[in-house]
Formats: C-alpha cells, sequence, structure tokens
C-alpha cells in the first residue's frame, strides 16, 4: 500500500431496523439512545465521536435520504462543530454492505477508507478506544486490516471467520476467509490451532474493493451486494487485527437490553 493518511471513515446507517419495530417505525434505528458518560446518546453520535477522537477527519453517513433532517437537526442542537465533519450520502434500496459502501465511492476517491458498522458499539479494556488501536496498528503495519474478537469454535456458524497466521502483537495475516462455516470446515482450515476469531465490526481498506463491487454491481443490478465474501479475492495481502475490547451488537432487542446491562455493570 501507499503510505497515505487515514483520514476518512464510512458508518452505513441506511437500514429499516425491522427486528426494532415499533420503535424504529418514528425514528432511524440509529437514534436508539444509549447512556455513555453519564447521558444519554444515539448509536451513531458515540461512534461519530470515536472515530474523531481517533483522527479521522471526515465522515460518511450512507442513510436514507427520508432520514437527513433526522440527523442535521440533532446535530444543529448540538451546538458544536461535529456536522462540518459530516457528508452525507444515499441508500435507497437494501442492497447489502457492498451497496451501502459503493453509494459513498465519490466520498472515498483513491484514498485508504475505515469502515465501521452502524449498529454495533464497542468497549475497550486499553486505554485507548477499540477505533484508535486499529488505526494505530494500520499506521504500523501501512495494509489492509480487519478488527476481530475471539470467538467459540461453538457458534462461529453464525458468522465470518477470519483463519490465518499465528499472532504475532495482536496482529496475523489471513490465509482463508469463512463466510458462516460449519464447524467441521472451520477446524480443518484451522489446522487445530484452538482460536478462531469473526469480524469486530471495523475494517481499514483501500480503494481495490470499489472496483470489485462496481463490477459484481453491474453483472446483478438488484441483487444484494457480498462485502465479506470478496475479501480475501481482491486482496493478495489482508490483516487482522485482535481488539483489546468487546463489542456490542446493538441491531435487535435482546442484543441491545444486553449491552445496556454490561455498560452499567
Amino acid at each position: 500500500m501507499n503510505n497515505i493518511q487515514l483520514t476518512k471513515a464510512i458508518i452505513p446507517l441506511a437500514g429499516l431496523g425491522t427486528r426494532m419495530y415499533p420503535f424504529t417505525n418514528s425514528i432511524p434505528k440509529s437514534f436508539i439512545p444509549i447512556v455513555k458518560d453519564n447521558q444519554f446518546k444515539p448509536i451513531f453520535q458515540i461512534l461519530v465521536e470515536e472515530l474523531l477522537e481517533a483522527g479521522i477527519k471526515k465522515i460518511a453517513l450512507v442513510i436514507n435520504k427520508s432520514q437527513e433532517k433526522f440527523y442535521s437537526d440533532f446535530f444543529k442542537k448540538l451546538n458544536n462543530d461535529i456536522e462540518k465533519h459530516i457528508k452525507y450520502y444515499y441508500q435507497e434500496k437494501q442492497l447489502g454492505l457492498g451497496d451501502a459502501i459503493l453509494c459513498a465511492k465519490d466520498f472515498i476517491r483513491d484514498e485508504p477508507f475505515m469502515l465501521v458498522l452502524g449498529d454495533q458499539i464497542y468497549k475497550s479494556f486499553d486505554s485507548r478506544s477499540c477505533t484508535k488501536q486499529l488505526i494505530d496498528t494500520y499506521n504500523s503495519i501501512n495494509n489492509n486490516i480487519i478488527s476481530v474478537m475471539k470467538e467459540e469454535l461453538n457458534n462461529i456458524e453464525k458468522y465470518g471467520v477470519f483463519i490465518g497466521e499465528k499472532p504475532q502483537n495482536r496482529v496475523y495475516k489471513i490465509t482463508k476467509i469463512l463466510e458462516k462455516p460449519s464447524i467441521e470446515e472451520a477446524k480443518k482450515y484451522n489446522n487445530k490451532k484452538g482460536d478462531y476469531y469473526i469480524a469486530f465490526g471495523e475494517y481499514i481498506l483501500d480503494k481495490k474493493i470499489i472496483k470489485k463491487l462496481e463490477e459484481y454491481k453491474n453483472n446483478n443490478p438488484d441483487k444484494e451486494i457480498p462485502f465479506t465474501e470478496f475479501l480475501d479475492e481482491v486482496y493478495d495481502e489482508l490483516y487482522c487485527y485482535i481488539e483489546n475490547g468487546i463489542m456490542y451488537d446493538v441491531g435487535n432487542i435482546n442484543s441491545y437490553l444486553n449491552t445496556i446491562k454490561e455498560l452499567y455493570q
């Protein structure tokens, strides 16, 4: 990779939040509140603030166009300068994560970018935030990198699993990506190493993925556009960083309630 400074991030937020109905009938799911710093904050605000504190300068929010007023009104009421770092892009059809990234391709241009999933938040066990940990590691190795966390073998059938070399200082090179593998398939590729890692929800990538996503969309204009499945196809070298922290999925009722409980402990 070229040593280009990382300044941009994308947060896909256009999902309808059907798992959180009826709350999301009236406001976008990213406005669901979490208590942080002794105050209620919507999920997207927590993500945006963590990105800015980690050194990101420009953030693309990929939203449904009808939702923009929710965001712009909210930022105005914050009475700070956060919105000057924000640019809105629109995803009108729910065609997957790959499509959400393509919606912001003009924002990315030729630069590396950070992708942060919009229905997850993070708690760091380090003096740095989880986002800052990944950015520091990216700056150190100067290569495409994904944040991951350890998962039990019995649970991996629900996730993408990132198989690779033995970790050194929490970093390892990917040798195989398995999308929702069976336990037997995962064991086969893992060579009995014992540890299995799944996506933590943050990625730092260069523009090569855009060409692949565009190619797929041109050939399949009405289909959902994959993302994880293309990563090891696109990149000759792709690394993982094992986050020193925990990820909370707030995309459904049970995990949202568990997040509230865990953060209060």
